[in-house]
């Protein structure tokens, strides 16, 4: 059995699919009765919206990406750096308060959040594939090539979080 589609709403509660539409993205612009009924045949049906396909219409995701390094992987650079218990856990405290900080943001903004660990570069690389599929991107300093970030950034917008300034037309955080 396939997954019910804005069809099946519109059919079950009488109304045409732009109407199901109008009850999700813009519900009172939509009569009272008219979405009662949208939202109790969705309801029966196990209707939720896809995602994908308001992304298809409005062209974005609804989803920010943040890209930290892996520091679970001995061989990264940003492993490397760290050669001691305490700044490990100072490491990790600090990630852990900018994603609470960006998922906050996001969340009031009416975004999600994607986490990454950034890997090796290139155009099939685990962050080239995040990059296509969010509408905005934060970049902990020295996590993804340069090189990349100009490719990323031509396509949406990039903030890179603290450390220094390496691309001059990105925006840029830095925590003093």
């Amino acid at each position: 059995m396939s997954a019910p589609t804005v069809y099946d709403v519109a059919e079950r509660s009488g109304v045409s699919i732009a109407t199901v539409s109008r009850v999700y993205r813009n519900p009172d612009s939509v009569r009272a009765q008219t979405r009662t009924r949208v939202l109790a045949a969705a309801r029966e049906l196990g209707y939720v919206p896809s995602g994908s396909a308001r992304g298809l219409a409005s062209r974005t995701t609804g989803v920010l990406g943040l890209c930290f390094p892996d520091y679970a992987d001995p061989d990264a650079e940003s492993a490397a750096a760290l050669n001691d218990a305490d700044d490990d856990q100072a490491v990790m405290l600090y990630s852990d308060q900018i994603i609470r900080g960006m998922e906050r943001a996001a969340r009031r903004h009416g975004y999600a959040l994607l986490i990454a660990a950034s890997l090796d570069g290139g155009p099939e690389s685990l962050v080239a594939k995040v990059a296509g599929r969010v509408d905005g991107f934060a970049v902990l300093a020295r996590t993804v090539p340069t090189e990349d970030l100009e490719v990323i950034s031509r396509r949406l917008p990039v903030v890179m979080l603290a450390g220094p300034r390496e691309i001059d037309h990105l925006d840029h955080i830095v925590v003093a």
